[in-house]
């Protein structure tokens, strides 16, 4: 079902010369992320902001489930829509449940009913409400902050959402965290997303399709797979860059492929009984994990040499952790940064799935070509 429409969509700002948006034509489906892509002043974060009316574009139509967006008052449509910008936009002087609950006292949500959805919304991000409801956005982290920008967009459960370079003010690792747990919540969600980035590697990782603008134009809307097998042009595929085989990890997840799992022992068992379960193992490794299952750690060759008599005084904290949402790219990613020849994936419980490989990694790219 086509969710949004552009039809034959002009922009061009006052006293300029040229066109912002130039005649774009593109069809975004219920429980899609679309993401615009291209260099800056390729007009995608001023195609996005017409579909709120932020900009009114200058002729063509754009359509939400069938309406005009040009005949819903503007006020109840940027209402209807949830917006995330880079720069978050809290409010510094309140809470972050009033930040959350912005959108739901325009709305004019009774207190109680408002209450009970902040504290939805910031335990679906991540934020103990508990501890997280009463602080102000200058005692949070920048991913923590993104996370509150999320729950403000997400609050009053809109069907479409607008995100303009979401993840793009924090730094890599937290942002690989928050494009995995943004995918985890999607998929639940299955929210209808227009989503701006510059970078095309969070594109191909983050989009159902991707729309390639230059100059004010649509180039190439395509499906990520398509766009690294059959780029439109040369500027498609400068922009795809080299390396589509390292690109191509970012359509493959650890949920998509067949973990090893390594032995497993608990922190009161003996030193001697784990050195058996080490030895048979082929990445060299038993997982540790404690009462709940719940993995804290390892044990390798290096930590048996530690003193002590059981695993709890020898064994190395678990670093190297994925996600099932987590892509191959972001996989070697972290092999490369703590220099392991593995990386242990998780379940949102903290439980252990498996290993991942650097084999594993290469095997499932040469599958995928």
């Amino acid at each position: 079902m086509i969710k949004i429409k552009y039809e034959n969509v002009v922009k061009q700002f006052p006293g300029s010369d040229h066109l912002a948006v130039d005649n774009l034509n593109m069809e975004v489906h219920e429980g899609e992320i679309c993401i615009l892509v291209g260099p800056s002043g390729c007009g995608k974060t001023t195609s996005m902001k017409m579909t709120n009316r932020i900009f009114e574009h200058t002729s063509g139509h754009i359509y939400i489930d069938g309406v005009d967006n040009r005949d819903i008052n503007p006020i109840e449509l940027r209402l209807g829509i949830g917006y995330v910008i880079q720069e978050i936009g809290l409010f510094p002087h309140m809470t972050i449940a009033d930040n959350v609950a912005t959108v739901l006292v325009e709305k004019k949500w009774p207190k109680n009913k408002i209450h009970q959805r902040v504290e939805e919304m910031l335990n679906l991000v991540g934020l103990d409400p508990e501890i997280y409801s009463k602080r102000r956005p200058s005692g949070l982290s920048g991913g923590q902050r993104q996370r509150v920008g999320v729950a403000r967009a997400l609050a009053s459960d809109p069907p479409v959402m607008l995100m303009d370079e979401p993840f793009g003010a924090v730094d890599p690792i937290t942002r690989a965290r928050l494009q995995n747990e943004f995918l985890r919540l999607q998929e639940q969600m299955k929210k209808t997303i227009i989503f701006v980035t510059h970078d095309i590697d969070e594109a191909i990782k983050m989009g159902d399709r991707i729309a390639v603008m230059r100059y004010g134009q649509l180039v190439q809307y395509a499906t990520p797979d398509d766009l690294l097998s059959m780029p439109a042009n040369d500027f498609v595929s400068s922009l795809v860059g080299g390396n589509r085989s390292i690109k191509r990890l970012n359509l493959i997840k650890v949920e998509d492929i067949d973990l090893y799992r390594p032995p497993e022992v608990a922190e009161g068992d003996s030193k001697t009984k784990v050195v058996e379960a080490v030895a048979g193992d082929k990445l060299g490794v038993a997982l540790v994990v404690d009462d709940r299952g719940k993995l804290v750690g390892t044990v390798t060759n290096t930590d048996l040499k530690r003193k002590g008599e059981y695993v709890k005084d020898i064994y190395a904290p678990a670093h190297d952790l994925v996600g099932p949402k987590s892509t191959l790219r972001d996989t070697l990613s972290i092999m490369l940064g703590y220099g392991e020849g593995y990386a242990l994936a998780v379940d949102q419980e903290g439980k252990p799935r498996g290993a991942v490989s650097v084999d594993d990694i290469f095997s499932a790219v040469k599958d995928n070509e």
